[in-house]
């Protein structure tokens, strides 16, 4: 769905609690991680870049998770799911490490 779909649906739904950033997450992140916040960020079917030479282009890294956390509130929920189990794994030790 593009962001004039998004947009056009919170319009028309009434919705006004949305705010729609057009960008790449990790850099919008990196500007912005001093802003706590999100009560919920979700994430849902990141790229798994499948290939071992790509797995630097995941989305989901050390650092990443900790500019996340940065900008949710205290006992905030983070909600990741993915389909590729090594992916999950490689997530899952992520997480344990920044949370």
């Amino acid at each position: 769905m593009g962001v004039a779909k998004v947009l056009n649906i919170a319009e028309t739904e009434g919705i006004d609690n949305l705010k729609v950033i057009l960008g790449d997450a990790v850099d919008v992140l990196e500007k912005n991680n001093h802003f706590s916040c999100f009560d919920e960020v979700i994430i849902f079917f990141p790229d798994p870049w499948p290939k071992r030479k790509h797995n630097k282009r995941r989305l989901i890294s050390e650092n990443f998770l900790m500019n996340i956390k940065k900008i949710m509130r205290e006992n905030g929920t983070l909600r990741i799911k993915t389909d590729w189990q090594d992916y999950a794994d490689e997530i899952e030790i992520y997480l344990k490490k920044s949370f």
